[in-house]
């Protein structure tokens, strides 16, 4: 066994950790509007639990795709509309929450609101 590279994915893996335990809590209730057929998608959420978001931002991405293409922040809002012009069905979003020192936790997928 190699035990220095052992060592070395350990630190990584308690950095990541650390990282995500310092960021605010993810917002809740986030949602997906799709009450109309509109060329624009606008996600909403709660603010989260523990008070500590500074910031939100909102992305999105092709289905087919294994990165975010696109980020929109959002600031202090609990909604964003993005311009995301395909078929809803064909996209996956999210909303982050950023704490004042710049730490972030895993994005949150929505539900659809009718």
């Amino acid at each position: 066994m190699d035990f220095g590279y052992l060592a070395r994915v350990t630190r990584l893996n308690v950095g990541g950790l650390c990282a995500i335990g310092l960021a605010a809590t993810p917002p809740a209730e986030v949602e997906l509007r799709t009450e109309q057929l509109v060329h624009s998608s606008t996600l909403d959420w709660t603010a989260s639990p523990d008070g500590g978001a500074a910031a939100y931002k909102a992305s999105y991405r092709d289905s087919t795709s294994s990165v975010w293409e696109q980020i929109i922040p959002a600031g202090a809002r609990f909604q964003v509309t993005l311009p995301y012009s395909n078929s809803k069905d064909n996209g996956v979003f999210a909303v982050r929450v950023y704490d004042a020192d710049g730490h972030s936790h895993s994005p949150v997928n929505p539900t659809a609101e009718r």
